[in-house]
């Protein structure tokens, strides 16, 4: 049986408004044992708070990673056609580098009407990936910010557009969409700074 301060000490001739009172400071203290240990006797009331009581921690099961889905053969015949660098006369000069970890670097040089807006060139990080035929290009960053924060909100950050063609010297994407194609020319050779041709 649990002994708690003064229970085990009451006389029980006393009067009926000692033991109420008793009864109440019972009562009282009992709110605060559902989170600490009992008070043997003898031993002195501890002054913690609810908030010193140590918590006790609850286990929330991890959500699974579901795995990407292993490349298929022609995707991964176009991701490796894809590594290299590519130029396109858009607004200005682009250059597109795709590298083989995933990452890419879009340099623009904008014309002179594309300037008044942009300002002059803007340099941009992209994480790219191809499943079933399709290309997903994702801008993570740029420099200058203030551009690559404006061609974003103008833009989006996203682009997914399937390879319709890709040669050692065209890289060309679709949008589904709109039916409209972007044609790239490689400039460098996958892994050289030799010209494609």
């Amino acid at each position: 049986m649990r002994k708690y301060i003064g229970i085990n000490k009451v006389n029980h001739s006393a009067s009926l408004p000692i033991l109420s009172v008793v009864l109440l400071a019972f009562s009282l203290c009992s709110c605060s044992s559902a989170t600490s240990a009992p008070v043997e006797k003898g031993q002195e009331q501890s002054d913690s708070t609810p908030s010193d009581v140590e918590q006790t921690a609850v286990e929330i099961p991890l959500i699974p990673v579901v795995a990407q889905r292993p490349l298929s053969a022609s995707d991964l015949k176009l991701a490796e056609g894809a590594i290299g660098t590519w130029t396109q006369l858009l607004n200005g000069v682009r250059t597109l580098e795709i590298r083989d970890d995933g990452s890419a670097k879009l340099h623009i040089e904008f014309d002179w009407v594309t300037s008044l807006a942009f300002g002059e060139s803007v340099t941009i990080d992209i994480a790219w990936r191809i499943q079933d035929g399709k290309v997903t290009f994702e801008s993570i960053s740029g420099s200058p910010q203030a551009t690559f924060e404006s061609i974003s909100e103008l833009y989006g950050t996203e682009k997914r557009r399937r390879v319709s063609e890709l040669s050692a010297e065209r890289f060309v994407l679709k949008n589904d969409d709109t039916g409209s194609e972007s044609i790239w020319t490689r400039v460098e050779k996958a892994g050289t700074s030799e010209p494609a041709n």
